[in-house]
């Protein structure tokens, strides 16, 4: 992600915290990053083509209308003046990123071999959020390459739970070694 992206994510959150709308913008801006990547003619006039930014405002003010949201309408302005609406999708994800730090939300993937029952992630997800003291959201990815168990990315951190890691830890046991505390 585009450090560009992270600045706009940042100074749009700042901008809607001050009018309480975080939620509210977070869902907005993904209605409109979900609008046009439904549309592939919207994506190419508004990312690609070399439309003029007085066309692409009304483009974009064809689908969406200023009053419905103003903040996010006037965003949308910049991006275009600034030839940064491309940025919208790492937008997005810098803000929902930026929203979640806000409200005590850790987001994480976790990878199994197999896919999970939502009880599963569910579970998975209170264990974790009782270690770290905060919510914790937890993404499913399926990895064929695991052979058994499962590894988590959260927080910058990979607990492994993984067979291999299991069998890797045995396996250092069994030499001599100190196994590893995950």
């Amino acid at each position: 992600m585009s450090n560009l992206a992270r600045v706009y994510a940042k100074t749009l959150f700042a901008l809607s915290s001050e009018e309480s709308l975080q939620a509210v913008i977070a869902k907005d801006l993904e209605e409109v990053v979900a609008g046009i990547g439904e549309s592939p003619q919207a994506r190419e006039l508004l990312y690609k083509f070399p439309l003029g930014k007085p066309e692409k405002k009304a483009l974009l003010g064809a689908a969406l209308m200023p009053e419905d949201s103003p903040l996010l309408w006037r965003f949308l302005m910049v991006l275009i003046d600034n030839d940064s609406l491309h940025l919208l999708e790492p937008i997005l994800k810098a803000y929902k990123e930026c929203l979640h730090d806000y409200l005590g939300i850790v987001v994480g993937t976790l990878y199994s071999p197999v896919a999970l029952t939502a009880a599963q992630i569910e579970k998975l997800s209170l264990l974790f959020s009782k270690q770290l003291g905060k919510e914790v959201r937890l993404r499913l990815e399926l990895d064929l390459d695991l052979i058994g168990g499962y590894r988590v990315e959260l927080a910058g951190k990979v607990y492994d739970n993984s067979l291999q890691m299991q069998l890797q830890e045995m396996k250092k046991h069994l030499m001599g070694g100190e196994p590893n505390v995950h």
